[in-house]
């Protein structure tokens, strides 16, 4: 006969897997960026960024990046590097000009630049 603690276990894991089955788990963030594949999922994790409003002598002995404008606004510390909008530029137009390299360019095309990439330490 099993032990109290073995029996337990495997009446969590019938739970536990009922749940699943039943779609009532809720779904866990991903620790990194890299695991999520799917767009929506992406936007829903990154909207729980942990920014949140200090007062005027926190963020001066934190020394922390400040978001806000007038000192009558509210400051805010970003915990998490925050690029900015000219960088999110940046790279969307390098993830373009990829897409439509490898779409349209010839084979020669891409290895010559991807020697001259290798050449300069790109």
């Amino acid at each position: 006969m099993a032990r109290n603690a073995e029996k337990a276990m495997t009446a969590l894991a019938r739970f536990r897997q009922a749940q699943l089955e039943e779609g009532k788990v809720k779904e866990r963030r991903p620790f990194l960026a890299s695991e999520c594949t799917e767009l929506p999922k992406a936007e829903k994790w990154r909207r729980q960024i942990n920014i949140y409003a200090v007062t005027e002598e926190e963020s001066d002995e934190e020394g922390s990046q400040e978001k806000g404008g007038d000192d009558s606004q509210q400051k805010f510390i970003a915990h998490v590097p925050v690029p900015s909008q000219q960088e999110i530029e940046e790279a969307l137009v390098r993830r373009k000009k990829m897409e439509l390299l490898q779409k349209y360019a010839s084979e020669t095309l891409q290895a010559q630049s991807e020697e001259a990439r290798r050449l300069l330490g790109y």
